[in-house]
């Protein structure tokens, strides 16, 4: 952000010498030189001039700054109401499966058949009926569509 600083170099009677060093140092953020410093340390001028020059380039902040933002609470009580629908899944059995239980569900590679376990993280909805995702013994996530293979081993 490129401000006028020559009113301020005026008021707060910079030397001309160290002008452009300062413009460098506010608008493109480069490092003064060391001349420049030690006038930033020692002299009261330059860093009265340097807190005014802070003080214009922070007012488009401290505008923000008087904004009342909404809360996230507000921002929900001004969208639209949300509709949460209760996915329901049923194992083999007819038992409810949510998430935390221990689902055991079917695996075949070629000829070969096995049961699996799962820990039921979540209980999904899909066009095509109801699905789980968990966690196998592996660690591994598994996402399981066909429910009416799972039983629930655990209540």
């Amino acid at each position: 952000m490129n401000i006028p600083l020559n009113d301020l170099f005026v008021k707060y009677d910079i030397h001309p010498s160290f002008w452009s060093e300062f413009q460098a140092l506010v608008n493109r953020g480069t490092i003064p030189p060391a001349a420049l410093r030690v006038r930033l340390e020692t002299c009261a001028n330059y860093v009265e001039c340097l807190d005014a020059i802070l003080e214009r380039l922070s007012e488009p902040i401290r505008f923000l700054l008087k904004f009342q933002f909404p809360t996230p609470l507000e921002y929900v009580i001004m969208s639209e109401p949300v509709e949460v629908r209760r996915v329901s899944a049923t194992d083999f059995l007819g038992k409810s499966i949510v998430a935390g239980d221990l689902v055991t569900y079917p695996v075949r590679r070629g000829s070969r058949m096995w049961l699996n376990k799962l820990i039921v993280k979540s209980v999904n909805d899909t066009p095509n009926g109801p699905t789980i995702s968990g966690v196998n013994d592996a660690g591994r996530l598994i996402h399981v569509r066909n429910l009416l293979n799972c039983v629930v081993v655990n209540d």
